[in-house]
């Protein structure tokens, strides 16, 4: 249910009720009074008209890295104001970046970008009717454990970067770093929970003794394939509870 209609605590007790038309409403309300009252009462944009096609396409990038181009000329605003907007959604607190690892700044030129709440995203994304398709179920489990892991960072006071990681074709979702530099990497599954032989041996390249696992939205019991770990969700976040 998390990740079908998200973990705002009203909704969560609306949840718990079975009372699911009032769940969308919910929902969907949630995006017009954000506009009314955080955006347009505050003016922090002067073209409302074109900052509500910028959400909608933001809602169908969510998770995915962010091409300012394409958006910015689905949105007819230049690239600068597109930034702005996402700027403002982080603001706002409507949503969350997160950067590519690297050590040189001048290289964070691409970073992704997630709705806070999965149940807010789809509601944006016109889905609540329907159930997370598989290709869904991916970005959904992955916006939602990341939530779960800055909520925790900030709830424990841990002093941890996130980031993700990218090299040609291969992508880790999420590098922990500490002062020292990472100190643990996940990978989100959804579905199956393999993940290819080249992938594991180019973070390995890269991050020389940095643990991995797989967090799986479906599996009960750990495992391992390999000497990559895979942990159900409950179990991978108290991992990161564990992590100094």
């Amino acid at each position: 249910m998390a990740i079908q209609f998200g973990t705002i605590p009203k909704i969560y007790d609306l949840i718990i009720e079975k009372k699911f038309d009032l769940v969308k409403s919910h929902l969907k309300s949630y995006f017009t009074t954000y506009i009314k009252e955080e955006v347009q009462a505050e003016a922090l944009t002067r073209n409302i008209g074109a900052f509500q096609r910028f959400i909608n396409i933001a809602a169908q990038s969510n998770g995915q890295v962010i091409e300012f181009a394409n958006i910015s000329r689905e949105c007819s605003v230049p690239a600068s104001t597109v930034k702005e907007y996402y700027q403002i959604l982080e603001d706002t607190l409507l949503g969350f970046f997160l950067w590519p690892y690297d050590k040189s700044e001048r290289k964070k030129a691409r970073p992704k970008f997630y709705f806070f709440d999965c149940g807010v995203v789809r509601a944006i994304q016109n889905r609540l009717n329907d159930p997370p398709l598989p290709a869904e179920q991916g970005f959904l489990f992955e916006n939602w454990f990341i939530a779960e892991l800055i909520r925790l960072r900030d709830y424990y006071n841990k002093e941890h970067q996130f980031s993700f990681w990218r090299y040609r074709n291969n992508e880790i979702d999420v590098i922990i770093s500490a002062g020292k530099g990472p100190i643990f990497a996940v990978e989100c599954k959804a579905g199956r929970t393999d993940i290819r032989s080249s992938t594991i041996s180019a973070f390995k390249d890269r991050f020389p003794g940095v643990p991995l696992i797989i967090v799986s939205l479906k599996d009960k019991m750990a495992r391992k394939v390999g000497d990559i770990e895979i942990l159900p969700w409950k179990q991978a976040l108290e991992v990161y509870k564990s992590l100094s």
